[in-house]
This record gives C-alpha cells, sequence and structure tokens, in this order.
C-alpha cells in the first residue's frame, strides 16, 4: 500500500492525482471535471486550481513531526495544526477545496484523514491534554468532546506512516 502522506517533495507527480487512483481532475477545464459532481450547495462539476509550484509551500515530514513532538499546549498544537499543516494543502490544491464545500471533492476526505492522523499522534504524546471542555456533548451526534478526540473509543486506530521517523 502506497503511503501518500510523503508525496509533498514532488505533489505534482503523486500517483494520488493519476487517472487509476480516480482522484485525477483536469485543471485546464474553466467547467470543471464532470467526471465528478458537485451536489452541494451549488450543483457543477469539481474543480481544483493546482498548478505547478502550487505545491512549493507543504509542510514537510520534518517539520510535521516537530511541531507532533515539540507543541505540548493544546491551543498552540491545534493553531499549528490548522494554519500551517492544513490550510497550505487547501491552498495549493485550489479550486473547490478552497470553498467552504470543499467535502464534495473525493481528496478532501483523504486529505483529513492525514490531518486526524497527526492529531492522533499528539494526542498519544501529549494524553489527557485536548478541549478544555471535555464533557460538551456534540450534536448532532451525541457524544462528549472527550469521547470525540480518543480514536481508541471511537473504535478505530492508525498505523505507523511507512516511512515516518519515530516521534
Amino acid at each position: 500500500m502506497q503511503d501518500f502522506s510523503h508525496d509533498w517533495e514532488n505533489a505534482e507527480a503523486s500517483p494520488i492525482f493519476s487517472e487509476e487512483m480516480g482522484l485525477a481532475v483536469r485543471t485546464d477545464d474553466s467547467q470543471g471535471d464532470c467526471r465528478y459532481k458537485r451536489h452541494f450547495s451549488d450543483a457543477h462539476c469539481i474543480r481544483r486550481g493546482y498548478r505547478p509550484g502550487n505545491f512549493t509551500q507543504l509542510p514537510s515530514d520534518d517539520y510535521v513531526r516537530l511541531v507532533v513532538t515539540q507543541v505540548k499546549e493544546f491551543g498552540k498544537f491545534s493553531e499549528f495544526l490548522e494554519k500551517s499543516i492544513h490550510n497550505p494543502v487547501h491552498n495549493a490544491i485550489g479550486g473547490d477545496m478552497i470553498r467552504a464545500d470543499a467535502p464534495n471533492d473525493p481528496i478532501f476526505w483523504l486529505f483529513h484523514a492525514s490531518i486526524d492522523k497527526i492529531w492522533d499522534d499528539w494526542e498519544k504524546l501529549n494524553p489527557g491534554i485536548g478541549y478544555a471542555n471535555r464533557t460538551k456533548i456534540i450534536e448532532p451526534f451525541g457524544i462528549s468532546a472527550g469521547v470525540a478526540e480518543d480514536s481508541r473509543r471511537l473504535c478505530y486506530k492508525y498505523e505507523p506512516s511507512s516511512r515516518a521517523k519515530k516521534y
């Protein structure tokens, strides 16, 4: 199995964007790629806006590892994760990925699984540190923030990255 989380070095050549993987979206068509149709909030063909060079500012494995291992305060970690790891990918892919309804793009889900894994890695290194109000019920799911933060209690776990250095 390929670990696409390491393709930041040459993202344009990543197999994740290939026809074979099914996530190739033509970027030269202003109408978008109609093999993938958005249905929320306005129906249209999916669009991406990446061009050669868009991916040059993506965070490296070493940067992600540094944030996960060195940032010990929940609010600071959340801010680093959002602003310097999460947002650059949305911006690099562009098109529909920079809209509020980005979940219509199938790559959104792959990317956010990666963000969730990074969060899970941080939580394992910092047990008990997290959302201040762990008893708050998250609607409409009916579970507390404390349960939502704990992947083990949600019955899933992440395998170590295939090429990652140990945290």
